[in-house]
């Protein structure tokens, strides 16, 4: 059996850490200003250590969800690959069932990196 960048066991043993995670960024973000349910765009990037893994979660969330996904870049002694969300109404339970629906991601062998949630604390805008 070949040899995975991001097992099941360091998906598990990872898990309850990315919910915290998700809770930090959105402290972060509404200690910056943000107000609930302003619509946001959430950018995130993926590592890996094989390309094709990269690409084919790149076609996976371009067929699935409403998001932009960047080309697959080396960075270093790995492969990464960076996206946009469309905007998302943001909360602390939508950021954080959001960032455990991009985690599982984690089955095509590659691990959720970063995520963020840029916006202008001077121009949000609302779901009418």
């Amino acid at each position: 059996m070949e040899k995975r960048f991001f097992t099941w066991d360091d998906f598990v043993a990872n898990f309850g850490k990315e919910m915290v995670s998700a809770e930090e960024v959105h402290n972060r973000m509404v200690n910056s200003g943000l107000k609930d349910n302003c619509l946001t765009k959430m950018d995130f990037t993926f590592i890996s250590d094989k390309k094709e893994n990269l690409i084919k979660l790149g076609e996976f969330i371009k067929t699935h969800y409403p998001y932009t996904v960047q080309e697959v870049k080396r960075y270093k002694d790995l492969w990464e690959i960076n996206g946009m969300t469309n905007e998302i109404p943001m909360t602390g339970d939508n950021l954080l069932y959001w960032g455990l629906d991009m985690y599982k991601r984690g089955g095509f062998d590659a691990k959720l990196d970063y995520y963020g949630g840029p916006f202008d604390p001077k121009d949000q805008h609302f779901p009418t």
